[in-house]
């Protein structure tokens, strides 16, 4: 739900961009941020205006039901990249605001409790942002894919613990 609230930020311009980083404990027993450990930074950035939604965000997301992904609407407009070096990297999306909105309905939808682990849906990049305004982009590699799929984590996993803090 947090990637979704912040896609929802960073679409409806509260923010210019957000970034997911591994988890990391905090004190004994408290954990934060949102990945998994070892994950690379994710970051969604935002090309062009913000979405002006006077009446705010509402979405109730359909029941879910195996292979029904023809029910969500598409994500038009968004690109994938890699910053850094093959030891030390980060991944991007970058995203109009539409897309933005979209890619938060998809993660409302996979993140309803009935959805089983392994679920998801796998996005193919859909267009070629401009160097001009997207000077990370200009770097190779580019990922022409991004897999997107719901996961849980045995309880034992110290950060997986019902009760860790988030924030």
């Amino acid at each position: 739900m947090t990637l979704a609230v912040n896609l929802l930020d960073v679409g409806l311009g509260r923010h210019r961009s957000s970034t997911f980083e591994e988890v990391q404990e905090w004190g004994s027993g408290n954990w934060y941020l949102e990945l998994e450990p070892g994950s690379p930074p994710l970051s969604f950035v935002r090309e062009g205006t913000a979405l002006d939604m006077p009446d705010g965000f509402v979405y109730e997301p359909p029941p879910f039901e195996p292979n029904s992904l023809l029910r969500l609407e598409p994500v038009p407009n968004f690109a994938v990249g890699i910053e850094g070096t093959a030891e030390q990297y980060s991944l991007f999306v970058l995203a109009d605001a539409a897309s933005l909105i979209s890619l938060a309905k998809h993660f409302l939808y996979f993140g309803q409790p009935d959805v089983p682990s392994g679920e998801g849906i796998t996005y193919k990049a859909s267009y070629e942002p401009d160097p001009k305004v997207s000077r990370a982009y200009q770097r190779e590699p580019r990922i022409s894919k991004l897999r997107v799929e719901r996961a849980s984590f045995p309880q034992e996993v110290p950060w997986a613990k019902v009760g860790s803090s988030k924030a």
